[in-house]
Order: structure tokens, then sequence, then C-alpha cells
């Protein structure tokens, strides 16, 4: 599928995954949005998760502690629920 486009899916890729994720994606094809033009490194989870997922991106990530829901664990992401949020997780990024 390289090259060709992906059915409008839009990836925000986390800041933790690096600007060589979406170079990769960008690459391919897909469309994508990277944290560093959107928000300051300092920013926190929950307000750039609650913006990702207001928009319908699909979140990439490789934090584990966007993946925990609300309530599970303290610290963890409001409105992930409510915006019925999707996340996409990797452990290892080798390109």
């Amino acid at each position: 599928m390289h090259g060709e486009p992906h059915d409008g899916l839009t990836w925000f890729v986390d800041r933790a995954l690096g600007k060589r994720m979406v170079r990769a994606l960008r690459d391919d094809g897909c469309s994508v949005e990277w944290h560093g033009d959107h928000f300051e490194d300092t920013a926190e989870d929950p307000v750039w998760i609650s913006y990702a997922a207001a928009r319908g991106w699909v979140i990439l990530t490789k934090d584990k502690a966007v993946l925990i829901v609300r309530g599970k664990k303290p610290g963890g992401i409001p409105n992930r629920d409510r915006h019925k949020t999707k996340v996409a997780s990797l452990s290892a990024f080798a390109p």
C-alpha cells in the first residue's frame, strides 16, 4: 500500500515516538498530525488526547499511561471514553 491514500484515516503521533515515525508514515502516504506541530512538549496528556480524539484522529503512542482507562488507576486519561478515543500502541519502533 506504499504511497497510496489510507481511507481518510489520520494518525496523531505522540511526542514519545518522534519525528522519524511521522516521516515514515508520511512517506507511506498516511495523513499524519505531529504532536509538536500542535503542542509544546510540556503539554499534559489529557489536553492533547482530548484534542486529537475530538477530531477523530487515531493516537499512535508507546506511552502506556495513554492506554489507561479513566478510573482504573490514578492519573488515568480523562475524556478518553467520552470521545471514544482511538489509540494504537507500539512497544518498539525500528524502521
